[in-house]
């Protein structure tokens, strides 16, 4: 086995240089862009190969780009659920937190 011959023959999916028109090219046409604005990324000659498994690349893409999208959302939840459970032991305990709320 050559050296790199394992690291040869690879795929980069960038999702947050994907859009929904850019998927449903791909999935229709199998067209694989160039350059900068690529969202997907392979050696050269290595592009019919990818054709082959586009419904699984769509997939992988549509759901990184989901993932992407709420990111944020789903951050506030966190922080916003965090912040619920954390609230009684602040106050050291229900009791405590029903006092100061009434008492200000």
């Amino acid at each position: 086995m050559a050296p790199c011959e394992f690291c040869s023959n690879f795929l980069v999916l960038r999702p947050n240089k994907a859009n929904p028109i850019k998927l449903l090219r791909f999935l229709w046409s199998g067209y694989i862009a160039e350059g900068a604005d690529a969202m997907i990324e392979c050696p050269k000659g290595e592009e019919e190969e990818n054709r082959k498994h586009k419904v699984v690349i769509f997939l992988s893409l549509l759901v990184q780009m989901i993932l992407l999208w709420i990111a944020k959302p789903l951050r506030c939840i966190g922080s916003a659920f965090e912040w619920l459970l954390n609230l009684p032991s602040s106050n050291q305990n229900w009791r405590g937190l029903i006092h100061n709320v009434l008492h200000g």
